[in-house]
């Protein structure tokens, strides 16, 4: 697989799989194996690893598209993928040589790779630790209370914050990778679910409490601090790519609206106001979600902007996050409102539950209000600047 339109192929071959298991996965609240294994069969979770370590070297914005593709047909799923797909930028830019080692059998083994950056305690706030790293003669212990953690039951690998040392501050941050499938010897990795996922929408994404105790090597710290991979790549890849996924739980809504609309015997009456509004609010999403994808770019070593571009970007990308995530849920709303009854009723072929609730979570993802005061901080600094 390749960037471009055969990616986008790609995508869509999955996303028949990823629509036909999408109620099940749903109704159940769990993982959706066969739509994950759809993704391993076409190459997608290799998508963003280089070409030369044998990854697609897909840009973050052919990603994106391949999110909102998924986003159509299986939101739980297309959010596996995102998130998968954050940490493996997150190796691609800070991993140095050991990302590497792990980069080329992840892609010839289509590793799914999961995150582990909450902690129970720090109410949702990733720039503290409480675990830390310590030293086991050539390797590293960690053991950490993860506050919820996505299919980290499911996945091959996990990349997990931490202080850098017993002694070192609660924002002295290290990423640490961790292998669970084939570890070298001397490693392991345990997850054991300590809180059960039973949530509203996004109920396959298996995001449990979990705590994760583990024995790696002491290459798998990744180099650079966990502030710099943050601020450089994990913030503006998962805004664009959560975005893109959102974007597609819209489309999936509009079009099934669109069909509904579009049956026999509806004549030509005129499309619902509120109808025509939400396609105009979507495409305008949509434009501004891939002005900032195509501006977003993973590389190894990373990469920094100067001050006020920095801040600017992150008033943007901040600003796509809290936009996208509260225009999902009007769109779904007014797909909803053009179809009737027959959308709010869960055994219909235009039925809208599953969207409207895979889409509430979209504001809750890094809550909104804590987004709106950083754009306030960095508008204020800003201010400074020009």
């Amino acid at each position: 697989m390749t960037g471009g339109p055969p990616a986008g192929e790609a995508a869509r071959r999955a996303a028949v799989v990823l629509r036909r298991h999408a109620d099940d996965v749903d109704r159940q609240g769990r993982f959706p194996h066969e739509s994950v294994a759809a993704l391993r069969a076409e190459g997608l979770l290799a998508a963003l690893i280089p070409g030369d370590l044998g990854g697609g070297g897909l840009t973050v914005a052919e990603v994106a598209d391949v999110c909102t593709i998924l986003g159509k047909s299986c939101a739980s799923t297309a959010m596996i993928f995102a998130m998968h797909q954050i940490q493996v930028a997150c190796l691609v830019a800070h991993g140095g040589a050991p990302g590497r080692d792990f980069l080329r059998p992840a892609a010839a083994g289509q590793l799914l790779v999961a995150s582990g950056t909450s902690e129970d305690g720090h109410g949702g706030d990733i720039r503290s630790s409480t675990a830390a790293v310590e030293a086991d003669g050539d390797h590293v212990r960690l053991r950490k209370h993860v506050g919820t953690m996505s299919y980290g039951e499911q996945a091959d690998a996990l990349l997990v914050t931490a202080r850098r040392g017993p002694d070192a501050a609660g924002t002295d941050q290290v990423l640490v990778l961790l292998r669970r499938t084939d570890p070298p010897a001397g490693e392991w990795t345990k997850v054991e679910a300590t809180r059960p996922w039973n949530a509203l929408g996004l109920r396959g994404t298996a995001s449990v409490g979990a705590t994760v105790d583990a024995r790696a090597a002491a290459g798998g710290v990744l180099p650079a601090a966990f502030a710099e991979i943050l601020a450089a790549t994990m913030f503006p890849v998962s805004h664009v790519l959560w975005s893109a996924v959102w974007l597609g739980i819209a489309a999936d809504a509009l079009e099934t609206a669109g069909r509904h609309l579009r049956r026999p015997g509806r004549g030509q009456r005129a499309l619902p106001p509120g109808y025509t509004e939400q396609v105009a609010a979507f495409y305008e999403l949509d434009g501004f979600c891939r002005r900032q994808a195509a501006a977003v770019s993973v590389r190894p070593g990373g990469g920094t902007a100067g001050p006020s571009a920095g801040l600017r970007g992150a008033v943007e990308l901040n600003s796509l996050k809290v936009r996208v995530s509260r225009g999902v849920v009007d769109i779904v709303v007014g797909a909803m409102a053009a179809v009737g009854l027959d959308a709010y009723l869960l055994d219909t072929d235009v039925a809208l539950g599953r969207q409207l609730r895979d889409a509430m979570s979209a504001p809750l993802m890094i809550r909104n209000d804590r987004l709106l005061d950083n754009v306030g901080d960095s508008l204020r600094i800003l201010k400074t600047l020009f």
